[in-house]
């Protein structure tokens, strides 16, 4: 038997909760279910996540997936501040 891995959207964070907890970021638990649509796959905080998003996917995916770059922004600048930190430190040696 070979292991199956899926690549979740939101980089780990659930979706559904982005958008009720105006931009909160919570760690998702595929435990709660992993829900394929439109060849995105997304995983939630809850169970009740997964059904409230299951229930009205559009309204939470098009929300979600604008936070889903303001994230991914963040995860870039944050790389840039370390390289940039690190050439300074590499610099003064």
């Amino acid at each position: 038997m070979s292991d199956c891995f899926i690549t979740v959207t939101f980089q780990g964070f659930c979706g559904w909760s982005l958008v009720v907890y105006d931009r909160l970021l919570v760690p998702s638990n595929p435990a709660n279910g992993v829900l394929r649509y439109k060849d995105n796959y997304y995983a939630f905080s809850d169970k009740q996540a997964a059904y409230e998003f299951a229930n009205a996917p559009d309204r939470y995916e098009i929300i979600s997936l604008i936070f889903a770059v303001l994230v991914e922004c963040l995860h870039t600048h944050t790389k840039l501040v370390r390289l940039r930190a690190f050439l300074q430190e590499t610099r003064a040696l």
